[in-house]
C-alpha cells in the first residue's frame, strides 16, 4: 500500500512539473513569436557582446518595425549595415541628423568605443521592444534541430495520447469487472 501511495505522489509531482514546463514554454512562445509577429516583427538571438551589459550573447530580443520619425537617441535598433545584405546588427542610436531631407542615424554598441557607419531609414529593420536573458541560446540551438525535433515531438505526443487513452480504457473496464 505504501508503494502505491508513493507512486501516486511521484506521478502527481511529475504531472505538476510537466504542466509548469508546458506553461513556461507556451508563455515564451507567445512572448517571442505571437507578440512581435502581431506587430510585423520577429525575435532574434544576440550573438555578440557588443551591447554588453544591456544585452549579452544568448539573450533573445523582440524587434518590431518602427517609423524612422519615431526613433530617438537611446533607442536600440536592428539594422542592415549594407542594404540588401541579410546580416543584421543590433546597436543603440547615438545620433540622429538630417542630411538632404533624409534622417541619418549613427549607432554604436554599448561595449564599443567607436560608432558604426551612418545608416538611413531603409536599412533599419526595427526597434527592440524587450529582451529575455539567455533564452536565445535555446532558440538558436532549437532552430538548428527543428527539422528533427518537430516531427519527433509530434510522434511523442501522439504516442503519449494513445497510452493515456488505453490506460483510461483499461481502468474503466477493470472497475466495471470488479463492480
Amino acid at each position: 500500500m505504501r508503494h502505491r501511495a508513493r507512486n501516486h505522489v511521484l506521478r502527481r509531482v511529475l504531472s505538476v512539473c510537466a504542466t509548469a514546463l508546458v506553461v513556461v514554454v507556451a508563455a515564451l512562445a507567445v512572448a517571442f513569436t505571437v507578440v512581435p509577429g502581431m506587430q510585423g516583427g520577429k525575435s532574434l538571438a544576440v550573438l555578440t557582446g557588443s551591447m554588453s551589459p544591456r544585452l549579452e550573447p544568448g539573450d533573445l530580443i523582440a524587434v518590431v518595425p518602427t517609423e524612422s520619425a519615431d526613433l530617438r537617441v537611446g533607442d536600440i535598433i536592428t539594422f542592415q549595415p549594407k542594404s540588401g545584405d541579410p546580416l543584421v546588427i543590433t546597436h543603440r542610436i547615438v545620433r540622429v541628423q538630417d542630411e538632404d531631407g533624409e534622417r541619418v542615424f549613427t549607432t554604436r554598441g554599448d561595449a564599443n568605443s567607436a560608432a558604426d557607419a551612418p545608416i538611413i531609414a531603409a536599412q533599419i529593420k526595427g526597434r527592440m521592444i524587450y529582451s529575455i536573458p539567455r533564452v536565445g541560446y535555446l532558440t538558436h540551438a532549437l532552430s538548428a534541430w527543428a527539422p528533427v525535433l518537430v516531427p519527433c515531438a509530434a510522434v511523442a505526443l501522439i504516442v503519449y495520447g494513445l497510452i493515456v487513452a488505453l490506460r483510461r480504457g483499461r481502468s474503466r473496464s477493470f472497475r466495471k469487472a470488479s463492480a
